[in-house]
């Protein structure tokens, strides 16, 4: 699979880190879907702009539907309480990689 003939997907797509990582990755992909609790603004031509909630499991499957691979940043980047962490972090982590085995998505 050549990356300019993916499609991938971006979780955290509105983050610091994941609007940095946009920029570079919608010029190297075929698709782009960017992904974040609201839906980034101002979609490229090559992406598809999608909001979600990890911590829902049947919001993730339209992000992760069709795609080659995901990046996945969506998190609680900082301290937070514990109960926030698990459920955002470490469930919706779960959460996610239960909807790409479900779609066939081998790549993260």
């Amino acid at each position: 699979m050549k990356l300019s003939e993916s499609t991938w997907a971006l979780t955290g797509a509105d983050g610091n880190i994941g609007r940095v990582l946009r920029r570079h990755l919608r010029d190297r992909v075929q698709r782009l879907v960017v992904a974040d609790l609201q839906a980034p603004a101002d979609p490229a031509d090559n992406e598809v702009s999608v909001a979600f909630d990890v911590t829902d499991p049947a919001s993730i499957t339209p992000v992760v539907a069709g795609v080659d691979g995901v990046i996945h940043l969506a998190a609680v980047p900082d301290e937070a309480p514990y109960e926030a962490l698990l459920r955002v972090n470490a469930l919706g982590t779960h959460n996610l990689l239960e909807a790409m085995r479900t779609q066939g998505v081998r790549h993260l």
